[in-house]
């Protein structure tokens, strides 16, 4: 008796804490923390891009959409420019090469990050590819985008307008 009640309590335990984690990233909530090697070799975390909306992809040279979603993500690059938004394209490819030839081949001059073990995909609770997140300054998730179509673009984009516009406001002293 004693170990059913032991086994139902870590059963309950287990549903609990599973159910907390598969709303980590419900609009609102923070977005995890990670830390990631670069194309240039440096590293790039989430924290170093406080004060900026962060549009995250993730994305892999053998996912179809992906391959759709880069020259895109190259003109939302132009389009808002790097002083507020950061376009960062999270790679998790095992072969950084197949990575490498992808971007060549789509002219992408984004900010890649590699991932090849998944552990930050795994952080993110990805089920589909690509998944892009748009996240505010503070770190707070705004949207998530699972999968990528043409037809969303123009919806993504206002969104990150409207974020972008609906910054920090500085008044003018008269």
């Amino acid at each position: 008796m004693k170990s059913l009640l032991r086994l139902f309590f870590l059963s309950i335990g287990t549903v609990a804490l599973t159910a907390i984690s598969a709303f980590a990233l419900d609009v609102g909530a923070t977005a995890p923390e990670f830390s990631l090697p670069t194309r240039d070799g440096k590293q790039v975390t989430l924290s170093d891009l406080r004060g900026k909306v962060v549009y995250l992809d993730f994305w892999a040279s053998w996912c179809g959409p992906c391959k759709r979603s880069l020259p895109w993500m190259n003109k939302l690059k132009r389009q808002f420019g790097e002083e507020r938004l950061h376009v960062l394209a999270v790679n998790l490819d095992t072969d950084k090469d197949d990575a490498e030839r992808l971007l060549k081949e789509t002219a992408s001059n984004i900010p890649v990050a590699f991932d090849a073990a998944g552990s930050v995909a795994e952080l993110y609770r990805l089920t589909t590819m690509p998944t892009s997140f748009l996240i505010d300054g503070s770190g707070k998730v705004l949207q998530v985008y699972e999968g990528f179509h043409e037809k969303d673009e123009e919806k993504i984009e206002s969104a990150i307008k409207e974020q972008l516009e609906g910054g920090i406001r500085h008044v003018k002293a008269n």
